[in-house]
């Protein structure tokens, strides 16, 4: 009697976890300007920004925002039509990615003091090291490019 009331109680449990709906991000579902508000927000907050600080970072992320979206729904209409791309292209498309994040990091070099832009790129180490949709799994190992 309790091995069944036990396998019951798996079964349901297996079945809850299958039917979870797809974990996205958040803030993948709000609008580029609302995106951009609130990572001006946090930014202000961790770096204690001035209002022209705030300002500049604003209309920055704003741009990397829509570019984001625009690069999304380019690569999500790919895959929906079975489209994959070639090996020139995703390299391509990777060397993008890298010019525009270097062009990112100079505009913030400009916007931020020598103190912020260390504690930003700090801010950035630790985000990206302690980013992981399951945190109990393996993690993949990287090739750091960093110093």
């Amino acid at each position: 009697m309790k091995s069944i009331i036990y396998i019951t109680i798996l079964l349901f449990s297996i079945n809850m976890l299958a039917q979870r709906p797809n974990m996205r991000r958040a803030d993948q579902k709000i609008n580029p300007e609302q995106q951009a508000e609130l990572q001006s927000k946090r930014l202000a907050l961790a770096l204690d920004l001035s209002q022209k600080q705030i300002n500049e970072v604003k209309v920055l992320q704003l741009q990397r925002a829509k570019e984001r979206n625009a690069n999304r729904e380019l690569r999500d209409s790919r895959r929906s039509s079975g489209v994959r791309p070639s090996q020139e292209e995703l390299s391509v498309i990777r060397n993008k990615q890298l010019d525009a994040q270097i062009e990112h990091q100079n505009k913030m070099k400009k916007i931020l003091s020598k103190e912020q832009y260390d504690t930003w790129k700090e801010l950035k180490r630790n985000t990206r090291q302690n980013r992981s949709f399951n945190k109990n799994a393996p993690q993949k190992r990287r090739r750091s490019f960093r110093n």
